[in-house]
């Protein structure tokens, strides 16, 4: 099911949507996330980098883009920056890896070699 969400091109954003209730489920109500909602985290944000990188002008606006980047970034730093008080919602060097390659791919795809700037 999840290798035909993104070869259809994720119409409904599923896979960022999963992300996000995730990420604030775990923000509401603290517990470790499952091995089973670890690997469903994983497989979306992979899924969600390959759909972006897939259709990167053709379908997503630069903003939705950068937003995502920058999320991504943020969601694969937190172990780092959640203090003692906070819940991780990365659970695994894995997951938090899989965030870091999709900001990068994100980042790298927005790279403009004609001026040697981002855009």
């Amino acid at each position: 099911a999840l290798e035909y969400l993104r070869e259809s091109g994720d119409e409904q954003f599923l896979f960022l949507r999963t992300i996000l209730e995730l990420a604030t489920r775990q923000q509401s109500s603290p517990s470790k996330l499952t091995p089973h909602e670890e690997e469903l985290l994983f497989h979306c944000i992979t899924g969600c980098r390959q759909v972006a990188l897939w259709q990167y002008k053709s379908k997503f606006c630069s903003l939705l883009l950068q937003t995502l980047r920058d999320f991504m970034m943020v969601l694969g730093f937190e172990p780092a920056t959640a203090g003692h008080c906070h819940q991780l919602v990365v659970g695994s060097r894995t997951i938090q890896m899989a965030c870091f390659s999709t900001s990068v791919s994100l980042w790298k795809r927005g790279w403009n070699a004609h001026n040697d700037s981002l855009q």
